[in-house]
């Protein structure tokens, strides 16, 4: 069994790889950059990022999941390491590659959002509404929509300060609500 030092140390050294990679991409250095997002997959989930890759989502949240409950920490972090693989893809002119890794970016991070002990951070929400802008609303899979319609329906909870403060707009939200209900009913 793993101990908590170990995963601690474990999740410090993928966050130092996903900064360096940071580094490395606005660099121009795609290659380093995308072994560093690599090593801190196979850091996180205990296998080579090849064998990752293959897997579907439901089989990587079960290697993040500890005694029945998501590893919301590593979830959060592995959503991040996919997003910048998938703007390192976006920059090599990789596009499935880009979409498919932006997708279980956007999948995770709804993941968390469901999970209400967990709740989620400013940047999250950016990040979620920028990985659903870059995918476009209608081309997504039906259950990531579904995902969207629970996260949006929930942003709509709040009152109007906190989501100022989510840097949210409520009339935003709305409207984004109504474009995926109108496409959900398409189906």
């Amino acid at each position: 069994m793993l101990t908590e030092d170990y995963l601690i140390r474990r999740i410090n050294q993928a966050i130092a790889l996903l900064l360096h990679a940071l580094g490395l991409r606005k660099n121009g250095q795609l290659e380093a950059a995308l072994t560093d997002v690599d090593i801190a997959l196979e850091l996180l989930l205990g296998m080579r990022s090849v064998l990752l890759k293959e897997m579907d989502e439901p089989s990587l949240l079960q290697l993040l999941t500890v005694r029945g409950r998501v590893d919301f920490e590593r979830l959060a972090l592995v959503a991040k390491l996919f997003k910048e693989e998938g703007a390192i893809f976006e920059l090599e002119g990789r596009a499935a590659d880009s979409t498919r890794d932006y997708l279980r970016a956007l999948n995770f991070l709804l993941v968390i959002a469901q999970d209400e002990k967990v709740g989620l951070s400013a940047d999250q929400i950016a990040d979620i509404e920028q990985l659903r802008q870059r995918l476009q609303d209608e081309h997504l899979p039906m259950d990531t929509q579904a995902a969207l319609l629970d996260y949006y329906q929930w942003l709509l909870e709040f009152d109007d300060k906190h989501l100022v403060e989510m840097n949210v707009n409520r009339a935003e939200i709305e409207a984004t609500l109504q474009r995926l209900i109108d496409i959900l009913s398409q189906y």
